[in-house]
């Protein structure tokens, strides 16, 4: 195979689905599965015969790992990159991933104006330069960011309605890719860190860091 063409994305966040589709279709010209959880892409793999996998790590169901094991497990897959979009930065956590078979891994938040050369990196192991985004296409993307805008009233509703703290953090985490991928770093970086508070049980820093939350979701929406 001589050209990197097809390209299967595996994502369960539509927003950041929404982004890798204009990323990888509209600026990079590839053709895209889109898949929304780890047995969707087991099932479409066959068909699609990915030249790339773009496969997230926290996934309900079947894990990123998971679905990497299973997707290794087909005859027609085996030398095929697979490569890891994560929110996780540290380089233990970056090396762990890489020794359960990943090509390599992008971490979020991405850009979606290189991206497109980031995954031909790791299909041809060369380097490119980064191209502007046209008018037109500045537009669209343009277009795809309010509606991530429009959409953080239900993301706000489902961090503050989470029935369990596994799902507090989930949305958390999806918030804090989606956030980094549109360009709001300051609202992916606090998301972080309430979900990092989370984790360490701390709950009076972690209904602080909500709060804070709750205000800048609002301000951005435009209504603070």
């Amino acid at each position: 195979m001589d050209e990197l063409q097809r390209v299967m994305c595996v994502e369960d966040d539509p927003d950041i689905r929404m982004i890798l589709e204009f990323s990888l279709a509209r600026l990079g010209g590839y053709t895209l599965c889109m898949c929304a959880s780890g047995n969707e892409a087991l099932d479409k793999a066959a068909v699609f015969a990915p030249h790339l996998v773009l496969l997230d790590i926290m996934m309900p169901g079947m894990s990123g790992p998971e679905t990497l094991h299973h997707l290794r497990e087909l005859d027609f897959m085996r030398g095929v990159p697979i490569v890891f979009l994560t929110a996780k930065t540290m380089p233990d956590e970056l090396e762990g991933l890489l020794q359960q078979g990943a090509t390599g891994i992008i971490v979020k938040p991405f850009d979606p104006v290189t991206l497109p050369k980031d995954i031909r990196i790791y299909w041809e192991h060369g380097r490119g330069t980064p191209e502007g985004l046209n008018l037109a296409l500045a537009e669209q993307f343009a277009q795809i960011r309010q509606t991530f805008i429009l959409g953080l009233a239900k993301r706000e509703s489902e961090i503050e309605h989470a029935p369990t703290r596994a799902d507090l953090n989930a949305a958390l985490h999806r918030l804090a890719g989606a956030a980094g991928a549109f360009g709001f770093e300051d609202l992916s970086q606090l998301a972080r860190s309430v979900m990092q508070a989370s984790h360490q049980n701390d709950e009076s820093y972690l209904l602080k860091l909500l709060a804070e939350l709750k205000q800048t979701l609002k301000t951005i929406r435009g209504t603070g």
